[in-house]
């Protein structure tokens, strides 16, 4: 699944890249999502993040200090403006984001589930 997922990742890359209105982008997007979401019990959660960042999003794992995690996905934080080569200058970081009632789950995998039915 894991191979399935990255080459439509892949494919989805070049269209965007060379036609970023294509509505195929959109399709592979959908079909990426809902791959992830009904296969998210078995896939490496490190995949699954990183894969939903190649789609457009955001997701932040956080953690509360008493043994609890979300995923955040709605806030602001600020980005590095300085670039130097192929390395981005480090600047202080400052970021919030919204947790929602609830949103505090035991474990990472837990969140995960949250975050994508949050989405539905």
């Amino acid at each position: 699944m894991v191979d399935e997922i990255a080459k439509l990742l892949e494919e989805r890359s070049l269209i965007l890249d060379e036609t970023p209105d294509d509505e195929r982008v959109d399709l592979l997007s959908e079909k990426i999502w809902t791959l992830l979401a009904a296969r998210q019990d078995f896939l490496p959660v490190e995949f699954i993040i990183e894969s939903l960042t190649k789609l457009g999003s955001a997701p932040s794992i956080l953690y509360d200090d008493n043994g609890h995690f979300t995923i955040g996905g709605d806030g602001s934080q600020n980005l590095p403006t300085v670039e130097e080569g192929f390395e981005t200058k480090e600047t202080y970081f400052e970021g919030s984001w919204v947790v929602k009632p609830g949103g505090w789950k035991k474990t990472i995998r837990e969140a995960l589930k949250t975050y994508f039915k949050e989405r539905e």
